[in-house]
C-alpha cells in the first residue's frame, strides 16, 4: 500500500501524548492503591505498572499496530517494503507478529527492570564482589542514552525512527489517511492579545486619572449641589455624610472630616465645599462653640 510517512510533529505529539495518558493511568492506579490504607499491594507497584503497560500494549500496538497517542492523530506503525527513498510515498506493509512481540517485551519487561532496579547501576548491588558489574552497566547505560541522541538527531533530519527501538525494530510511522493542509486561526489569538493590550493601557492610564478633580469637576458643571445650602452641622461631613472623624471647618465655615477635606484639596486645589459651592481656600480644626450645635 502506498502511504505517506508521518509529519515529525505529530510523531512527537504522539509520543508526548502515550506518556501523558500512561501518567493519567499510573496515578488512578496509585489513587485506588492508597484506598487500601495498609499499603498491601504498594509494593507491588511495579509489577501492577507492568501488567497496565501490557494491557495498553495489548489494546494498542497488538491490535491496530498504533499506540493510543498515534490513533488519536491518525498515524499508525508499518514496515517499510521497499528501500528508504526520498519520495513522499513508500510501499508499507503491517507489523509481523515478532515486531509486535518485540515491542511488547521492551514496553513491558524493560520498563519493569527499570521501574524494579531504579536504574542499571543498582544492579550491582547484588553482586558485590564484582565492582566490575557496575561499570559495564554504566557504560550500557551511557551508550544507550548516546546512541539515542544520535537517533534523534538523524530523526529530526530524515523525519523516520522517532526512538531508538523503532530503528533497531523497523518500525516506520505512516499516516492513514490523506494529509491536508492545516488550517490554522489565528482568530482567538488576536482577541487575547487585543485584550491584554488593551488591559495594560487600562492599568497604564488609569493611575494617571485624578478621580477625585474629575468628580468635582463633574459635580461643578452640572450643579449638583442644593440650592439653598444647609448650616453648619457637627453631626455629618460634608462629603462623606457620616458623623466627622477629627472635625475640621473650612472658611466657608461647614465642617468635614480632617482625611475628606484634606485629600480632596490636594487632589484639587480649585476644590469647593458640597454644601455651598464656596471654593476652599483654607481649614482648620473646628471648635465646638455651644452644646445645641452637637444636635
Amino acid at each position: 500500500v502506498l502511504m505517506s510517512r508521518a509529519l515529525r510533529i505529530s510523531q512527537l505529539d504522539a509520543a508526548v501524548l502515550d506518556e501523558q495518558l500512561l501518567d493519567v493511568f499510573k496515578s488512578q492506579l496509585t489513587r485506588c492503591l492508597s484506598l487500601l490504607g495498609d499499603g498491601t499491594l504498594t509494593s507491588l507497584l511495579p509489577e501492577l505498572n507492568s501488567i497496565l503497560r501490557l494491557v495498553v500494549w495489548l489494546l494498542s500496538v497488538w491490535k491496530y499496530d498504533a499506540t493510543l497517542g498515534q490513533q488519536m492523530l491518525n498515524v499508525r506503525y508499518a514496515k517499510c517494503k521497499l528501500s528508504d527513498t526520498s519520495s513522499s510515498e513508500v510501499s508499507f506493509i503491517g507489523l509481523s507478529r515478532w515486531q509486535k512481540i518485540a515491542y511488547g517485551t521492551v514496553f513491558v519487561l524493560g520498563k519493569y527492570l527499570r521501574d524494579k532496579a531504579v536504574g542499571l547501576e543498582m544492579i550491582g548491588q547484588y553482586f558485590r564482589d564484582q565492582n566490575w558489574v557496575r561499570t559495564v552497566t554504566r557504560w550500557i547505560e551511557n551508550g544507550w542514552k548516546l546512541a539515542s541522541l544520535i537517533n534523534f538527531l538523524a530523526f529530526l533530519q530524515q523525519g523516520r525512527y522517532q526512538t531508538l527501538i523503532e530503528r533497531l525494530f523497523g518500525l516506520s510511522t505512516i499516516v492513514t489517511q490523506k494529509q491536508q493542509i492545516r488550517q490554522l486561526s489565528f482568530e482567538f489569538m488576536n482577541r487575547e492579545l487585543l485584550w491584554h493590550s488593551f488591559a495594560e493601557v487600562t492599568f497604564f492610564l488609569l493611575p494617571l486619572v485624578n478621580l477625585r478633580k474629575l468628580r468635582n469637576s463633574i459635580n461643578h458643571v452640572f450643579d449638583f449641589r442644593a440650592s439653598n445650602p444647609p448650616p453648619p452641622s457637627y453631626r455629618q461631613c460634608g462629603i462623606c455624610e457620616h458623623p466627622p472623624t477629627t472635625p475640621y471647618q473650612s472658611n466657608c465655615g461647614h465642617i468635614f472630616c480632617y482625611y475628606c477635606i484634606k485629600a480632596n484639596h490636594m487632589a484639587d486645589p480649585t476644590f469647593s465645599c458640597p454644601s455651598c459651592s464656596t471654593k476652599v481656600e483654607s481649614m482648620h480644626p473646628a471648635q465646638i462653640q455651644s452644646a445645641e450645635t452637637l444636635h
